[in-house]
């Protein structure tokens, strides 16, 4: 159970953008391969190897590996979670779906199978649905959650082009002079960069920039903030370090 819990761990660094897949793609293989020579059947180290050849490029390895997890124990939510993220990745957002309701239905109050319901709507630009998923997501979390008005604001924002609907949901991730957080994402600022609001944004990118956790997001807001100031070399010279950085 260590190492599976650990290697969710390191899973899980990799799919919020924490570290690249180089910096733990040994660390979770040496992990498993450790594991599994405890207990060579467990179904949650298997979907985890599943995940190792999935960063080594070996899709059809992936593949064999999650059958193999999911027969061994079909009812584990974990495992089918991790397929179901795997399909999404490889564009498949049907079979994600499917997958999900599936486990949405022994697990229905699992706030995380909203996000990757919401997710999956995203791909299939289904702008409907997906505010449907965020809604549910909302029911189920407490009400200083607000993950569910950050998921409905993208949506209107990305699949409708709704910047007036989608800045008043994004406003409750924020309120005007308290101290930043770590729940105030840097996306936030773009939605007043497009309408022209830059000193808003200004503000909103600085909060963005200490709350955080995903440099790359940062990067981007800060070359978009640029472009809105009309500092267009200064934005290529962010784009250009970002993209030749070692990571």
């Amino acid at each position: 159970a260590a190492y599976y819990s650990l290697g969710l761990a390191y899973r899980e660094e990799v799919a919020d953008v924490r570290v690249p897949v180089a910096e733990n793609r040994a660390k979770l293989r040496e992990l498993v391969d450790r594991g599994l020579r405890v207990l060579p059947d467990d179904p949650g180290l298997l979907a985890l190897s599943a995940h190792v050849a999935r960063y080594d490029g070996d899709i059809k390895l992936a593949e064999q590996r999650f059958a193999t997890a999911r027969r061994k124990d079909p009812s584990n939510r974990m495992v089918q979670r991790m397929y179901s993220s795997f399909k999404l990745d490889q564009s498949y957002p049907e079979e994600a779906l499917a997958l999900t309701r599936r486990i949405r239905e022994i697990d229905p109050l699992n706030s995380n199978l909203y996000v990757g319901t919401w997710s999956c709507y995203m791909d299939l630009g289904n702008a409907k649905e997906a505010i449907a998923a965020a809604e549910h997501y909302r029911e189920i979390v407490p009400s200083t959650n607000p993950t569910g008005d950050g998921l409905i604001a993208m949506t209107q924002w990305i699949l409708l082009g709704d910047l007036a609907g989608s800045i008043e949901h994004a406003r409750r991730y924020t309120i005007s002079n308290e101290p930043a957080r770590a729940g105030t994402p840097s996306w936030l600022a773009l939605l007043y960069y497009d309408i022209g609001d830059l000193q808003t944004a200004d503000s909103l990118m600085e909060r963005g920039r200490w709350g955080s956790r995903n440099d790359y997001e940062i990067v981007a807001v800060d070359a978009y903030r640029h472009l809105a100031h009309r500092e267009i070399e200064e934005a290529r010279q962010v784009a250009v370090a970002a993209l030749t950085a070692p990571k």
